[in-house]
């Protein structure tokens, strides 16, 4: 080995730091992306349960709708079946 090959004990452990330094970076960088993705998964997490709340008051409003509806009819039915009766009595 050279001496350039060899290397002392000193720099060794200022290698380590370097690499310790660079590995504390990195983690902070992954900490710190990985908080916004767990966020997002709360908020997430929170609209999906909003949604799903909104959906069953869709569907409430649905069956309240089609019973108006059928009620409707039956109210429209029942003014022209009454109307046909009296033009029907009157002779016109």
């Amino acid at each position: 080995m050279t001496d350039e090959e060899t290397m002392a004990p000193g720099e060794i452990r200022r290698g380590f730091a370097r690499i310790e330094k660079q590995l504390d970076s990195m983690q902070l960088t992954m900490n710190t992306m990985l908080g916004p993705v767990g966020e997002i998964r709360v908020t997430l997490s929170n609209t999906v349960k909003d949604v799903d709340e909104l959906a069953g008051k869709v569907r409430g409003m649905e069956k309240a709708l089609n019973s108006i509806e059928i009620r409707a009819a039956a109210v429209a039915g029942a003014a022209t079946v009454v109307v046909f009766l009296i033009k029907f009595l009157l002779g016109h």
